[in-house]
């Protein structure tokens, strides 16, 4: 019993977690790492275990890039933990070997720091500009650092013939990633022309670590979020159904999604949530405490554009997110025109906003359009 005990440890401790997916870790890459001449490891070392993990054996092609991004930091720190330099410089070697646009730099302080091009906006994580490109510190090593003023880098890599073909990593939302099933379900009820609504839908939990993870985004990065097959099978799909069988027009569609998130989902602050600002998608809100105007406006966004033949685009004001719809035939109240279109006001956060009507509050002030970015 203790052998078998034993052995489940070891072959336990061979594997890393990556959002459900177990990962195995090279038995050889753990005794390279506490060797005693790990002091001395050399670059071609470190570029042998980042050619190692990129080859093995699970189908990496089907991983998204910010799966690799994590997959490497992980690896890394298994690899060398409590050894930031190293398990850094590992990672660096690693993100280099999946191809993406990487440099290694040293800070006026002396630290060592891998950092990766991305090629959306991101926010909330430390950037420097090297031949005018944007690379992230994705460890966020600097950012105490930067606390005290502008930090100086240089590089301590030159660029080879290999690296030309590098490009920036790209979180694109429109590729699910390759991620276990982890399932957890929410009862949804809500009243809308006093009949009442029920769902249960089905969520990965998985998926929603995944996204959790993520750096923000731009909204127009956002709104390339494709729903799941867990949540078009039990959400997306039973919504149709009910909708179609209540005999519900366009609009009526739209009011009904805009009370389910009004009724189902209770409004909390991101600073108070998380303690720092973090757009939530749907795998996230459906299991989280509670989610904000923005998390609320890029879900009914989706919802609007599976379930109805109305163009949604979201509004955003200061300090406020909503949506815009298509302005119903003969509408005579407020509108907004966009793109030579007509759209009027519709708000999942507040109660007190009925659909078309612009609240007091934002009436006076001009909102930022954001559509997708044109190709």
């Amino acid at each position: 019993m203790t052998t078998l005990l034993c052995l489940c440890l070891f072959l336990q401790s061979q594997t890393l977690n990556l959002f459900g997916l177990q990962v195995p870790v090279n038995p050889v890459h753990i005794e390279w790492a506490k060797s005693e001449k790990k002091i001395d490891l050399l670059d071609n070392q470190f570029e042998w275990v980042a050619e190692d993990l990129v080859s093995e054996s699970l189908n990496w092609k089907t991983l998204t890039d910010w799966q690799k991004i994590r997959l490497s930091i992980a690896y890394s720190g298994v690899l060398f933990p409590n050894q930031d330099s190293k398990s850094s410089k590992l990672t660096y070697f690693i993100w280099k070997k999946w191809g993406f646009d990487t440099e290694w730099v040293k800070t006026d302080s002396g630290l060592r720091v891998p950092l990766i091009a991305i090629h959306q906006q991101l926010f909330g994580l430390q950037f420097y500009r090297i031949s005018g490109k944007k690379f992230y510190d994705v460890l966020k090593l600097t950012q105490t650092e930067k606390l005290n003023g502008k930090i100086k880098i240089t590089l301590e890599e030159t660029e080879s013939e290999e690296d030309s073909g590098l490009k920036p990593a790209f979180i694109d939302l429109s590729q699910l990633p390759v991620i276990s099933e982890s399932k957890s379900e929410k009862k949804l009820d809500w009243i809308f022309k006093e009949k009442t609504y029920s769902l249960t839908v089905e969520i990965n939990r998985n998926l929603a670590d995944y996204y959790l993870s993520l750096p923000n985004i731009r909204f127009q990065d956002a709104l390339l979020y494709r729903f799941s097959p867990g949540l078009l099978r039990s959400l997306v799909i039973p919504l149709k159904a009910l909708m179609k069988e209540n005999g519900l027009t366009e609009h009526e569609k739209v009011e009904c999604i805009r009370q389910m998130l009004l009724q189902c989902f209770p409004y909390i602050d991101d600073q108070v949530l998380f303690g720092y600002e973090h757009l939530q998608f749907p795998e996230e809100i459906l299991l989280s405490d509670g989610c904000d105007c923005e998390d609320r406006s890029v879900f009914m966004f989706k919802l609007v554009e599976q379930l109805t033949t109305l163009k949604p685009l979201l509004a955003d004001f200061p300090e406020h997110v909503s949506l815009l719809i298509t302005a119903p035939e003969g509408w005579q109240g407020e509108v907004y025109e966009f793109d030579s279109r007509y759209f009027v006001y519709c708000d999942p956060t507040y109660f007190n906003a009925p659909f078309g009507e612009t609240p007091a509050e934002i009436k006076e002030l001009i909102p930022e359009i954001i559509d997708y970015d044109e190709k």
